[in-house]
């Protein structure tokens, strides 16, 4: 019985000794816990999101005693809404003052001169652009002035805050301002 003992004692030893030693499976380790992403509140995802950009495309020149200028204007709807049928337009403010003033935006192809509209339909990262002259009165002739380009435009008309387009970020219509020396 002795050797019996042994034997046993040998193949317990045997089958325990790799455990002791991590020779076998290793138990599964903890991954570090990856939190879902919390969906941002602030951000309805059926409401468009209009953002304009503006750039010079020439120098300002006078013609007939007015200034124009040519530029360029792109709106873009980063929002996940569809919306169409909304106006486009430019302010600029003398370097100094604090009024701002509406510049008639002329877009060739477009029945007003003053605001180009976008009657498409503009998807989530679809955009528009429009080229165009600004035509400043004289009497800001030889004036520093600075420019910005408004998406969803209530310039001249009277309306609800949102305007013609219920957005989910109304503060960001506004393009950055570009600084002009106008002749």
């Amino acid at each position: 019985m002795n050797i019996r003992m042994i034997v046993i004692s040998i193949i317990l030893l045997i089958a325990l000794v790799p455990v002791s030693i991590g020779l076998h499976a290793q138990a599964p380790q903890r991954m570090p816990r990856q939190n879902p992403p919390i969906p941002r509140r602030d951000i309805d995802v059926g409401t468009p999101d209009l953002v304009a950009s503006l750039q010079t495309i020439g120098p300002p020149e006078v013609i007939n005693g007015s200034v124009e200028l040519p530029v360029r204007v792109v709106v873009k709807n980063q929002g996940f809404g569809r919306f169409g049928n909304f106006k486009v337009s430019v302010e600029y403010k003398r370097v100094g003052f604090d009024d701002t003033f509406i510049v008639a935006f002329d877009v060739p192809g477009q029945d007003n001169d003053w605001y180009p509209m976008v009657r498409d339909q503009l998807g989530h990262d679809q955009s528009m652009a429009f080229k165009g002259r600004l035509t400043f009165d004289p009497a800001v002739r030889g004036e520093r002035i600075v420019l910005r380009a408004v998406a969803d435009s209530c310039a001249g008309e009277a309306g609800p805050a949102h305007c013609r387009i219920r957005e989910s970020d109304e503060r960001n219509n506004k393009s950055a301002p570009v600084w002009v020396a106008l002749p």
